[in-house]
């Protein structure tokens, strides 16, 4: 694998640009993009309220793993959240030696590029039900209310929610489970590609469904299931083409523009 060599491409923009592209893959990075954004949500969820209300906060993927966790006892809340450091902090590890050096310009760009694409997937939101209509898949639309319970009096509270939904939906549907599907495929027999292709259907399927699942998901909808699955694909190619940091971001800022009281609307 090449090693990042930013002094030797110093003074060329495109060097520079191919430079980066590859920085910001290294997991190096997305530790570094992730773990404020960690801290925020876990600090901020036992913090700012505590008990029963306290969990309320912790929605999908991290509600789910926290329940299974539970059976560990009293520490096995602190699992998910040492699990995902602890994966990104292997990998790290296993790639050191071509880890980049501009870490603050590069992370700089990384949140650039990270409300870029939130920017991007809220324009795709908005023209979502336009887009299936020109094809023939009028879908019917539920009223839903507030689907994600949010706090609408507190924003940082309304924000928790949020965060903790960017972080682990993509550490679970994206990172871990594209990472062991295309690994079993492969073992499979199946090739690289085709297994990435399969693994991002099944992955943004299950990102998609997992949305209705539970007593208090909010109903069946087939615009807003189509559009998460659809978005499913997107963080797939994010992940493998841009790295774990931005699929993150991405997903977080995308999540707050439409989630917070006063920003704009859901898709």
């Amino acid at each position: 694998m090449d090693k990042y060599e930013p002094k030797r491409l110093k003074g060329n923009v495109l060097g520079d640009l191919s430079w980066y592209w590859r920085a910001t893959r290294h997991p190096l990075m997305g530790l570094v993009l992730v773990a404020p954004l960690l801290i925020f949500y876990e600090v901020g969820t036992l913090a700012r309220v505590g008990g029963d209300e306290g969990q309320s906060l912790r929605n999908g993927a991290d509600a789910w793993v926290r329940d299974w966790c539970e059976q560990f006892g009293n520490g096995g809340n602190l699992i998910p959240p040492l699990l995902m450091v602890v994966w990104l902090f292997l990998a790290t590890l296993r790639r050191w030696d071509t880890r980049p050096d501009r870490v603050i310009s590069t992370s700089l760009g990384m949140v650039l590029e990270s409300l870029a694409l939130a920017l991007t997937l809220w324009l795709f939101s908005r023209l979502w039900p336009d887009l299936l209509k020109h094809y023939g898949w009028e879908l019917q639309v539920k009223a839903s209310g507030n689907p994600v319970g949010l706090h609408q009096g507190d924003p940082f509270r309304a924000a928790l929610p949020l965060v903790g939904a960017g972080l682990y939906e993509e550490f679970l549907f994206r990172l871990v489970s594209l990472t062991v599907l295309i690994s079993l495929l492969g073992f499979m027999g199946i090739d690289a590609f085709t297994g990435f292709f399969m693994a991002s259907l099944l992955s943004a399927w299950f990102f998609a469904a997992a949305h209705h699942w539970g007593a208090n998901a909010p109903p069946y909808d087939g615009r807003v299931f189509s559009f998460r699955f659809a978005a499913g694909l997107v963080f797939s190619g994010v992940l493998a083409w841009r790295g774990f940091g931005i699929a993150v971001g991405g997903h977080t800022l995308y999540n707050l523009l439409v989630g917070l009281p006063g920003t704009w609307n859901h898709a």
